[in-house]
This record gives C-alpha cells, sequence and structure tokens, in this order.
C-alpha cells in the first residue's frame, strides 16, 4: 500500500509522520494490524505505556529531571506534571486513608484552627442534643470521604512557597506549580510504598522501631526535595540545602491550611 500524501483527516499535503496543520499521525502500515490495536487497548486501560513508564521512573529516582524539562520546554515527551498527580491520586483512592491527611475530631481541635472549630462543634453539640462521641462519627464518615478529594490543595499552596522562593527568576506561577505537582505526587507514591517496605525489612532483621521508620520516611521527602530544587532551578547543591528549612515551612504551612479546609468542609457536610 503507498504512502499518503495528504492528511486524511484535512487533506493538507503531508510533510512527514504528522500533519502540520491538524496534527494528525500519519498511519502507519503496522497499525493496521490486530496486535497493534490490542496493545493500545492494553495501553488505554492500563495507562502503562513508554511515556508513562519513562515518566513514573524519572519522578521517583530523578528528582527534578521532569521540572527541568519542564521549565525548558520539553513537554513532549513526558506525562503532564497534572496527570502524573492525578494518577498518583487514583491510587491512593484505593489506599487506607493516611492518618496524617484524616484527622479525628478531637485531634482537629488542637489544630491552630481549633479555638473556632470547638465554638463550632459546641454550637451543633448543644443545637442537636448529641454527644461530642456520636457527632465525632458522623464528622469522621464525611472527613474520609475529603480527605483524599482535597490532598491536591497541597499543590497550589506549596507553589507558593516555590515562588516565594524563586520569584527573581521571573517564572510563572504555573511553572512553580508543576514543581509542586512532582513533588506530591513523589510524596504520595513514597507514603504508600515505603513504609510497608521498611516494614517488611524491620521484621525481617527485627531490627529498628516506628519511630525509625518515620526519621526514614522523613529523611527520604527531605532529601528529594532538596535534589529536587536543585536539578529543577538549576542551582548550586548549598544554596537549594540553605533554602531546605524555608521549603519545609511551606510545607507545614500548606498541610496546616489543608487540615482547615478539610474541617470546615467536613464539618458543613455533617
Amino acid at each position: 500500500m503507498s504512502e499518503p500524501t495528504a492528511c486524511p483527516n484535512c487533506a493538507t499535503p503531508l510533510q512527514g509522520r504528522y500533519c502540520h496543520a491538524c496534527g494528525q499521525k500519519r498511519i502507519e502500515p503496522e497499525e493496521q494490524r490486530f496486535g497493534w490495536f490490542l496493545r493500545q487497548l492494553l495501553e488505554s486501560l492500563t495507562m502503562v505505556d513508554e511515556r508513562f513508564l519513562g515518566s513514573l521512573g524519572r519522578l521517583l529516582f530523578r528528582p527534578g529531571s521532569l521540572d527541568r524539562d519542564w521549565l525548558e520546554g520539553r513537554r513532549k515527551r513526558n506525562l503532564a506534571p497534572l496527570s502524573l498527580f492525578l494518577i498518583a491520586n487514583v491510587v491512593y483512592f484505593f489506599y487506607p486513608p493516611l492518618s496524617d491527611l484524616n484527622l479525628s475530631l478531637a485531634e482537629q481541635l488542637a489544630q491552630p484552627h481549633g479555638a473556632l472549630a470547638q465554638q463550632l462543634v459546641s454550637a451543633r453539640l448543644e443545637a442537636r442534643g448529641i454527644e461530642f462521641e456520636d457527632y465525632a462519627l458522623q464528622y469522621q464518615a464525611e472527613a474520609t470521604n475529603l480527605a483524599k478529594v482535597l490532598v491536591i490543595l497541597h499543590a497550589p499552596l506549596f507553589a507558593l512557597a516555590l515562588l516565594a522562593l524563586h520569584w527573581r527568576r521571573g517564572r510563572y506561577f504555573v511553572d512553580h506549580l508543576a514543581v509542586s505537582l512532582h513533588f506530591w505526587a513523589f510524596l504520595l507514591f513514597v507514603v504508600m510504598v515505603v513504609p510497608w517496605l521498611l516494614w517488611l525489612l524491620v521484621t525481617a532483621t527485627g531490627l529498628g522501631s516506628k519511630a525509625l521508620l518515620q526519621l526514614t520516611l522523613a529523611g527520604i521527602v527531605l532529601a528529594y526535595a532538596w535534589r529536587q530544587i536543585q536539578v529543577a532551578y538549576a542551582q548550586p547543591g548549598w544554596l537549594a540545602l540553605a533554602k531546605l528549612p524555608l521549603l519545609l515551612a511551606g510545607l507545614v504551612a500548606a498541610h496546616l491550611v489543608y487540615r482547615a479546609v478539610q474541617f470546615f468542609a467536613a464539618f458543613a457536610l455533617s
């Protein structure tokens, strides 16, 4: 079969594998085979293709490389930052809620917004004539549902911290948001996988403790953040290290805002 000289979609003369007018790819002979169709179906159902695997590998093991590509305009070969984050979030939907992202009502009352929360809860208990323990169960049901939906709030909040730390570089907010989305996608994957691996190691060796596991996890996240910022923003390692405390403060601030939003949303729904 001879190769087409015009795009079958818009009839524009072809000058390569892709039409420069509408972007449609020229249909190759191998794409007419049933095996190719099955491979495309598998990739569509599982999202496992070369671009996904390559992007996931670089996200997990080459901190900042995806960000560097994004900031320098090399975006075609990688999944978009939001796509990677949403994939991580979809996986997290099938994972037991992380306690730090799903505080109980009593724990919420001990947060910086706890004074206002206490007033609201007390008024609701009096209005409904119920005990705190009974309402806490209603609240927790809504909070658990929201915990996995609202986790994306961390990304734009953390991006503000990145913007503040690198404002002299003249980058758009969306560039810092891309870096933030990559970081939170990595964080979700790590908190779902690493604790299990560490637990298996402790079980097999009999060495370690819960505190050691938590410190190890924190060390992995901080080391990743340091390297990601160093590579993403093309700056010396010492400068990225100097910014790490401010970066950590930004993480904490974003998380506190998330907790407040989660409380008020769950309170409104319960």
